[in-house]
């Protein structure tokens, strides 16, 4: 739910007195109200009454006083107790409060908002005058496309200029006069439509529209306030009605999916006559629609994609990107006072388009430039360095630290030998995978659409798994793997929740998705997964793309795909280094492979790697690589000196391996055989350096302590 600005509810209460004052009811409010919210007074703290005050001025009115009060008696004008309730549902689900949207729905709610006075005298006038302030707020005669996008402007999009008239003429002509312009959220599509209106005088458009009036038209106001099938009836009357009045009229929504999504049988009928009455009324429609909503409703609809000629707005290019940022270059250099170059442009588009998906171009490439340059403000002109800068900056946008590497090929080229030193035990799994990521992410990639390598690791707890996964995420992306454990997931209902988060309801799919285009997405625990979501799973491997509950499409074809199954039953051997090739796994490998996951799903893999359990080479490798000198030089830190000998490290391995225990378990064995004892002769011994040793005797590990000074 959006959160409401804190001065809306005042704000309200100044327009509906200042509609008293006037004797004009809604239009004065609503006319204040919209000047407030428009003029930025209120958001700069000047206050809300001089804000007010201002905004009078620009409408040519004078504020109204409010009158004086008997002692006793409040004449406040108050709004319902159901004001804020209104406000509430009215923001539900939407990005922002946006001015004109509020403008319309209080004008199609106002009865509720005022407690006598201001309404009107009779139920009749009251009736004629809502109608009217209800078509009012349905139509907007001045399209103000840069809503969407605040203050930025559209410009550079000059392949558009150079293809649409010509496409949508031959489009309008052959089959419908009306348009639906549809493409990805960022391609352009209110752009578009902006140099479509604004060449329609000059001509430069298709001869259908020369000369037409343009106006939005409002399909979420048309459906506000309505609470019996015979509103819906009247208000299709009026709109009917305001056709008749106003010949040659281009009616632009890009909200029509209020009502082909809706239930209601009669907004369906309503579609169909709408269209009608455009052919007959030498009346166009212009549709906006996202590319998932017209694949979702429109296609498969043949006979509603028949009523629009449907015209496919590509997604923005880089080029077209760097055209945008030229064109709002003096204007971010005169507020910043910095210059910026051409290579700069370039390099800001570059960072945005990789690494900030959940955003659209431009939006995403100006909102980039704007915090670079905000950072680069406070430093001295010496001191600016627009990479750390621009790393900096997706900082701050993505909530995200990024790692400064090489390019990808010196990247790939080092992660197995890094692996290999960090990872212990894994030299199979580590070289296997590696060796299907150059290769994913080469040009030689037959299927570039798909996941940058899907791997499918099982095996018994803590053998590893994990870890692998961990350090391969650090190294290659520089941040941890986001994980979804789908033992949350084994109800078929529970499949909603990795396309969409609602509250308290754990991980989702599309918070992997958000601002991580490059990283590891892990699935633990896929043997718990209930069958839809493992269908869902295999639909998303298969396709390179994640469709979330809104009906968007989100690629993943920069992500690297990890599925981690803890399955038991697999062969018991020991013996190895911790792994075996996948080519020479027993059959009851295989077996156990095929009886949890479907041949499609193990078929959509790229690498498959059993993990059988640790060798007590493997443990005692883990003890001499990372456990023991982790302690050694905790002591050194405080003045001692620990020597461990080969049976203690043997022993701490094989008692773990005889009461079955593994890597994962390893660590606490460690504090209990070896770290504990010592910590026991450091306390025996308080206020001096000591020397340790360590023997293993009975079973048991044994510390001796001599002064540090005596052994030097």
């Amino acid at each position: 739910m959006s959160t409401l600005p804190p001065f809306l509810p005042d704000a309200l209460e100044l327009a509906a007195r200042q509609a008293h004052a006037e004797g004009s009811s809604v239009v004065g409010a609503v006319h204040l109200l919209n000047a407030l919210l428009q003029s930025g007074a209120v958001k700069r703290d000047k206050g809300l009454r001089r804000a007010s005050v201002e905004a009078l001025a620009a409408l040519g009115r004078e504020p109204a006083k409010a009158p004086e009060a008997e002692p006793g008696e409040d004449v406040e004008l108050e709004l319902e107790p159901r004001l804020q309730s209104l406000l509430q549902e009215w923001s539900r689900g939407a990005d922002a409060l946006d001015p004109r949207s509020l403008q319309r729905q209080l004008l199609a709610h106002w009865d509720q908002l005022l407690e006598g006075g201001v309404r009107a005298d009779s139920e009749e006038d009251q009736s004629s005058e809502m109608e009217q302030a209800w078509l009012e707020s349905l139509f907007s005669p001045e399209l103000d496309l840069n809503l969407r996008y605040g203050r930025t402007p559209m410009a550079g999009l000059l392949e558009y200029e150079e293809y649409l008239p010509a496409l949508m003429e031959v489009l309008i002509r052959r089959y419908r006069q009306n348009l639906l312009l549809y493409g990805p959220k960022g391609s352009g599509r209110h752009s578009v439509l902006r140099r479509l209106i604004e060449n329609s005088a000059a001509g430069r458009v298709p001869t259908i529209f020369r000369g037409r009036r343009f106006v939005e038209f409002s399909a979420e106001v048309f459906l506000s306030g309505v609470e019996e099938p015979g509103d819906l009836v009247r208000r299709f009357e009026l709109l009917s009605e305001y056709l008749d009045r106003h010949p040659n009229t281009v009616l632009v929504t890009d909200k029509l999916q209020s009502w082909l999504g809706n239930e209601n049988p009669l907004l369906n009928d309503f579609v169909q006559r709408l269209f009608g009455m455009m052919d007959t009324r030498s009346h166009h429609m212009v549709v906006l629609e996202d590319l998932a909503f017209y694949n979702a409703v429109y296609r498969p609809n043949p006979a509603l994609e028949d009523l629009l000629a449907p015209v496919y707005i590509a997604p923005m290019r880089r080029e077209d990107v760097i055209q945008v940022l030229r064109e709002v270059r003096s204007r971010v250099e005169d507020h910043y006072q910095i210059p910026v170059a051409d290579d700069i442009l370039a390099r800001v588009v570059e960072q945005a388009d990789e690494l900030l998906p959940s955003l659209h171009f431009p939006r995403k490439a100006l909102v980039l430039l704007d915090t670079t340059l905000a950072i680069l403000a406070l430093k001295e002109p010496t001191d600016r360095d627009w990479e750390k800068a621009l790393s900096l900056a997706l900082v701050r946008i993505t909530g995200q630290a990024r790692r400064h590497y090489p390019d990808l090929e010196q990247r790939l080229a080092a992660l197995e030998p890094l692996l290999l030193d960090r990872v212990i035990g894994q030299e199979h799994a580590i070289h296997e995978i590696c060796r299907s990521l150059r290769f994913q992410k080469s040009d030689l990639d037959l299927e570039p659409e798909r996941p940058d390598g899907v791997y499918l690791l099982v095996g018994p707890v803590g053998v590893g798994k994990q870890v692998l996964v961990n350090e391969l995420s650090l190294q290659l992306y520089g941040r941890k793997p986001f994980v979804i454990d789908l033992m949350d997931f084994q109800e078929p209902e529970s499949l909603l929740r990795l396309t969409s988060s609602p509250e308290g309801q754990g991980a989702s799919l599309a918070m992997a998705l958000h601002n991580m285009p490059r990283s590891v997405l892990l699935f633990k625990n896929l043997e718990y997964a209930a069958e839809e979501v493992l269908h869902f799973l295999l639909q998303c491997i298969t396709t390179g793309r994640v469709r979330d509950a809104r009906g968007t499409d989100s690629p993943i074809s920069e992500l690297t795909v990890v599925l981690l199954s803890d399955l038991v039953g697999l062969s018991e051997h020991r013996g190895t280094m911790g792994f075996v090739d996948p080519e020479q796994r027993d059959p009851f490998s295989e077996l156990a492979l095929r009886e949890y996951f479907s041949p499609e799903l193990l078929r959509a893999v790229d690498k498959t790697v059993v993990f059988l359990p640790l060798a007590e080479e493997v443990l005692m490798e883990i003890l001499r690589r990372k456990l023991l000198p982790e302690l050694e030089q905790r002591l050194k830190r405080i003045g001692h000196r620990l020597v461990v000998c080969e049976d203690v490290i043997q022993h701490i391995a094989e008692t773990g391996i005889a009461e079955g225990r593994n890597a994962q378990t390893l660590n606490s064995d460690f504090r209990r055989l070896l770290a504990m004892p010592v910590n026991e002769a450091l306390l025996a011994s308080p206020g001096q350096p000591l020397y340790l040793t360590t023997r293993v005797e009975n079973d048991q590990i044994v510390v001796d302590a001599l002064p540090l000074a005596e052994k030097s």
